[in-house]
């Protein structure tokens, strides 16, 4: 009976393309319904303005786009678990982050700018928490020339968004520049984000750049740490994968640094991390230094060789919103963020 079901409900089926209409119309339904419920609300998002240089969801888009915004995180976040989310009485974590997408204010237009995360250094880590390097920034897809780079490591970067970097050597190889800048015209003319809420990666001029490496290893590590209610509540160590065909590596980690049961099965567990007790301690307390202004962020750090510490970015929706692996996580998660905003 089920393979029968499929036949006829699935995408491919005679009844697929009522399906999707069926879905589109539901998600619609709940996507103006929430907005209905918001603009009740006491207070109500829709009566008060944002601080100045600060902008939200339901002042960026049109009444038209707005929905159909919600409507594409309402579908995303069901197919992913099954459900739809509270986004009007969030309670896990990922219901929050694609709350805050909509009603919580953000800043304009640092945020979500590669090229001005060192805005987001407070003074009391000045000197001591660098930026990675940015050797070279551009409109264009026109990479530098060979001989306008020292030889070594890099990371090509477009300044907006996540999935949009490419780990390259300089003096670049033959025939190696032009299928790079073809890929950097298709950075350039994306506009990241926009259609699942992530708006503020819209608020400036979409560039491309080229970071220094700061370690050796291949790819380098990334500590994200989530920092809720002025505590670090999660760490995830993750390794890129900046080839095709090759699987993220993760490890998620507690606010201590030990290995949660809970692990992704759908990318490959990092097995070789290793920090000395003092960098973990100290990581800590940059994380929670950079998130002081906030009620919740994604902290994420590197390590270099030369053992000091780099602020990589500041994310204010982790995984687009999408929830954890395990619901016990996402809703422990959504327990330590205070209230449903991002700024204290």
């Amino acid at each position: 009976m089920r393979t029968v079901s499929r036949h006829f409900w699935g995408a491919n089926g005679p009844l697929g393309p009522l399906r999707r209409a069926l879905s589109a119309a539901i998600t619609r339904h709940l996507a103006r319904r929430l907005l209905r419920t918001m603009e009740r609300a006491t207070p109500s998002p829709f009566a008060t303005a944002p601080p100045d240089g600060y902008r939200r969801g339901i002042d960026h888009y049109s009444r038209q786009d707005l929905i159909a915004a919600l409507q594409n995180v309402l579908a995303s976040y069901r197919r992913a678990c099954g459900r739809y989310p509270d986004l009007a009485r969030p309670r896990f974590y990922s219901e929050k982050v694609n709350h805050a997408k909509f009603f919580a204010p953000i800043k304009v237009p640092e945020s979500g700018n590669k090229l001005l995360t060192g805005n987001f250094l407070p003074p009391a880590l000045a000197g001591q928490v660098g930026v990675p390097e940015v050797v070279w920034h551009h409109d264009q897809p026109v990479l530098p020339a060979n001989d306008r780079l020292a030889p070594g490591a890099y990371y090509l970067k477009a300044s907006h968004g996540s999935d949009m970097v490419q780990q390259i050597r300089y003096p670049l190889e033959a025939g190696q520049r032009e299928a790079l800048e073809a890929t950097c015209r298709q950075w350039l003319n994306r506009r990241f984000g926009l259609e699942q809420g992530e708006w503020w990666y819209n608020c400036f001029p979409r560039r491309l750049l080229i970071e220094r490496s700061i370690t050796s290893t291949t790819p380098s590590l990334s500590l994200l740490c989530y920092v809720l209610g002025g505590e670090v509540a999660l760490i995830t160590v993750f390794a890129k994968a900046l080839q095709r065909g090759q699987p993220n590596r993760r490890l998620l980690l507690d606010g201590h640094f030990v290995p949660l049961a809970e692990q992704d099965p759908e990318e490959r567990r990092l097995k070789d991390f290793q920090l000395s007790e003092p960098l973990q301690q100290r990581c800590l307390e940059v994380a929670r230094t950079v998130a002081g202004p906030f009620r919740s962020v994604r902290v994420d750090l590197m390590v270099g060789d030369d053992g000091r510490i780099y602020l990589n970015e500041i994310t204010f929706s982790p995984n687009a919103g999408d929830p954890f692996v395990s619901r016990d996580l996402d809703l422990r998660l959504g327990q330590l963020w205070p209230e449903t905003g991002l700024w204290r």
